[in-house]
């Protein structure tokens, strides 16, 4: 059992978390209809890239990189 000093800094976080990606990617609840997904959102992306890693011109780029991540994903899995 946790201590309720350790648990409330850590629900706190979730929320902060969770929070900060919902508006991130979902309309506001007046805007458009309810529980719907921005235009511009894609799955997963919330802008934290510190060292420039993701390629932003290039397509093809992007998506090599995404298999090169669901692959080492996946061997990970295995060990």
């Amino acid at each position: 059992e946790l201590p309720i000093g350790l648990l409330l800094p850590l629900f706190l976080g979730i929320n902060f978390a969770e929070a900060y990606r919902a508006t991130k990617g979902w309309n506001e609840p007046g805007s458009k209809s309810l529980f719907s997904i921005r235009e511009s959102h894609y799955p997963g992306d919330l802008g934290f890239d510190p060292l420039n890693l993701k390629p932003v011109d290039n397509a093809q780029a992007f998506a090599e990189m995404q298999d090169g991540e669901l692959n080492n994903g996946r061997m990970a899995m295995l060990a």
